[in-house]
């Protein structure tokens, strides 16, 4: 008991935690080395060899023991090392050899264990150091035995033959069993590094697995937060849109119109989490399509220029006239990246231009690089600032900037996407003078002809006009609709007013089983979350149903989960498309159009005159096409006259001569821009070209040609703001008749 206690003390002191793995093995050397040179002192005397011989054999067990306390009690691994190595190793090592008989002793042994120890003890520089000086040791010990034999010291005896075999033997057994013990010491300390490595693979891959988990949690999360908060803003927007058809008040308009742009924006907010969620999970994949880089620029172009305009800024786009007019890549994905850029842009600039630009530069037969750049005159963005410009969540000086509104997350997600698509971005701003933000994209070149080209094409063709696919019937359809909340029922109900369709209705899945069992729909929309039985179990019940006369009907799913491969996924699960919440009047009837029988639709241009009822507004005069304008005001008569009356065309012009007057060339060229989207919207084609053409005049300073043609268009626009007055006071005159 007493030996086993002594056993486990011994190995507590060598073995202590606080040692690492060369500590550990010195504290064993230490203690075998501390027993081998007290095993050598009392052969050495026993042999009496030699006064001076048994002197140092007493000073070097002396000095392990000094050693074995450092490293051992007082745990100063690299103070012992270093007493070892010089002390030992260089001084008295060389004079046991040469006190204790030379190469006729066991001193050999002992000097190639100390040519041994700094590789397994010491690190770095001090190893080789530490060698370097024993090797040079050892060499000058052999040295003198072979040329100076006298000085080596032999043992004073009749028996040397026994002694010098007693001496080896002693060395021969503790120097191999001191290496033993360390190359033992080694493998088990590699066994258990690597079975605390395998152990910490499997922490890891435990870890990994629940932050997989988590990950996962975290996206069924907004998921399911997309399809909560979608819900509620698809029955907002829903009913908001009824009441900017139906309402002819123009404060009920003005208040609708403020709701759906509040409702938009925060949709882009929930969008804008969604995409980074995508991104970090690795699901948002990137969807390469051929598009035209005209239609695109034209896109970014009105989705911006209202926002714009709002803060009376200047929004210009350009390009390189030979930029080709047809890529590949994915569209998606560029046009986010740009309306991003240009979305911060109009933030972040109180006054003056926001400038995109787009170039290229070729890299190959059919690759290019597709560079964008976005410039503008805002606050610009500090050294400081510009560090943090792309992290997650950030935005800019956000005391002063607290009024803007945005999560700080765009940026962060134009910078991934770039990065998905094999792209760069950087910024270059001067604090106070604007910013360029700056990106490169690789694509590949489906189409050669120009942008110059196409533009000049595009002019010169004829100009269609708007098709605003909501203008059909079916009264003869009946489609049902299965959704757990009334609103968005209501919404629906709302949307498929005006085509005449009967639209029945269902709360739950078990509500629409029954109902598809008794009758026969051309048309399912189905919400997919529902309490109890869900769209997909709903529908997968259908199917099994025998003799259902809806076994061809058309499923479609509607859904708040706007996320990638979402169409596949409803598709493989056996639905025919789907819809995604808060559901666009456009794509509703896109959908209808596509999966409704055709025999039932009756398009707009069926009906007699009497029944159109755009027919009062179809009117054309040189300055003024009011069907044109009534298509760009999707076919509502009542928001097409409001558009007019706001269109205050007198203020304008007034603006206008007076920025002319005042030689205010920029102002005037922006008042140009203004007018020339403005006209265009309600129908006003000639003043809109007009409006063009002295808007470029004014940019490239051709102020002859302003002078010349000014009092001109001045006159096209006063008799526009006539013809605009009769019109109003015409229509108001009908209206009161009937």
């Amino acid at each position: 008991m007493k030996k086993i206690n002594i056993i486990h003390f011994l190995k507590n002191l060598l073995l202590n935690d606080e040692f690492d793995i060369k500590h550990i093995l010195q504290n064993m050397l230490l203690a075998v080395a501390l027993v081998g040179s007290s095993v050598s002192i009392i052969v050495s005397f026993a042999l009496d060899i030699s006064l001076v011989g048994n002197l140092i054999s007493l000073l070097t067990t002396v000095t392990a023991f000094v050693t074995f306390y450092i490293s051992v009690i007082r745990k100063n691994k690299a103070a012992a090392s270093y007493l070892v190595s010089i002390v030992i190793d260089l001084i008295l090592f060389p004079l046991m050899f040469i006190f204790n008989g030379g190469i006729f002793s066991g001193m050999p042994l002992w000097i190639a264990f100390g040519l041994i120890f700094p590789w397994l003890i010491l690190d770095g520089k001090g190893c080789y150091i530490i060698f370097g000086l024993d090797l040079l040791s050892a060499l000058s010990c052999f040295i003198v035995q072979i040329f100076f034999p006298e000085l080596i010291v032999m043992p004073q005896t009749d028996d040397l033959t026994v002694l010098v075999a007693l001496d080896m033997l002693q060395a021969i057994i503790i120097v191999p069993l001191i290496v033993g013990i360390t190359i033992k010491y080694q493998g088990y300390a590699f066994e258990q590094q690597q079975k605390k490595n395998e152990e910490q693979e499997k922490q890891l891959v435990k870890a990994m697995k629940i932050a997989e988990q988590s990950n996962e949690a975290k996206t069924s999360f907004l998921l399911s937060m997309s399809h909560e908060i979608r819900t509620p803003i698809n029955a907002v927007l829903g009913m908001d849109e009824i009441i900017l058809r139906e309402s002819s008040d123009e404060a009920i308009l003005s208040y609708a119109a403020n709701i759906q742009s509040a409702g938009h924006a925060l949709l882009s907010l929930i969008n804008d989490v969604l995409d980074f969620s995508k991104i970090e999970s690795g699901k948002l994949e990137i969807l390469p399509v051929e598009y035209n880089i005209q239609t695109m620029m034209s896109d970014c172009y009105n989705m911006i220029i209202m926002r714009a305009e709002k803060k009376n800024l200047l929004l210009e786009i350009r390009c390189d006239p030979e930029l080709p007019s047809g890529l590949l890549g994915d569209e998606i994905r560029i046009r986010q990246i740009i309306v991003n850029l240009l979305t911060n842009a109009v933030k972040y600039t109180s006054s003056g231009t926001v400038i995109l630009y787009l170039g290229f530069e070729r890299t190959g037969e059919r690759q290019i690089m597709l560079k964008i750049s976005v410039k503008d005159t805002g606050m610009g963005i500090s050294p400081e600032n510009q560090k943090n410009l792309f992290k997650d969540f950030n935005r800019l000086d956000e005391l002063n900037n607290r009024n803007i509104e945005g999560t700080g997350l765009g940026l962060s997600i134009t910078r991934q996407l770039t990065q998905l698509m094999g792209g760069t971005i950087s910024v270059n701003s001067t604090l106070g003078k604007g910013s360029e933000f700056c990106v490169d994209i690789p694509q590949t070149v489906v189409s050669d002809q120009p942008v110059r080209e196409f533009v000049e094409n595009r002019r010169a063709a004829p100009k269609p006009k708007k098709e605003y696919r909501e203008r059909f019937q079916a009264p003869g359809a009946r489609v049902l609709v299965v959704d757990d909340v009334k609103l968005n029922i209501d919404v629906m109900k709302g949307l498929l007013k005006n085509t005449k369709i009967r639209v029945d209705t269902a709360y739950s899945g078990a509500e629409c089983l029954g109902l598809v069992k008794k009758n026969r729909y051309d048309l399912i929309f189905m919400d997919h979350l529902m309490p109890e039985m869900d769209g997909i179990q709903t529908l997968e019940k259908m199917r099994e149903i025998p003799d259902l006369p809806n076994k061809n009907t058309p499923v479609i799913a509607l859904t708040a989960n706007a996320m990638v491969g979402a169409k596949e996924k409803y598709t493989g699960l056996g639905f025919a498309d789907y819809l995604s919440k808060p559901v666009q009047s456009e794509q509703l009837e896109l959908m209808l159009l596509q999966y409704l029988p055709e025999e039932l639709i009756t398009y707009v241009n069926e009906k007699t005159d009497a029944e159109k009822p755009s027919q009062k507004a179809a009117e054309a005069t040189p300055e003024l096409d009011t069907a044109m304008g009534t298509d760009y005001c999707c076919g509502d008569e009542e928001f097409y006259h409001k558009i007019l009356g706001m269109l205050d065309l007198k203020s304008r012009t007034d603006k206008l001569d007076s920025a002319f007057r005042s030689g205010d060339w920029k102002s005037y060229e922006s008042l140009c821009c203004g007018l020339k989207s403005t006209t265009r919207t309600v129908g006003a084609e000639a003043a809109s070209e007009f409006a063009e053409i002295m808007e470029r005049q004014a940019k490239c300073g051709e102020i002859a040609y302003i002078r010349e043609n000014h009092k001109r268009f001045l006159g096209l626009l006063d008799s526009l703001d006539s013809t605009i007055s009769d019109f109003l006071k015409r229509n108001k005159t009908e209206g009161e008749k009937y």
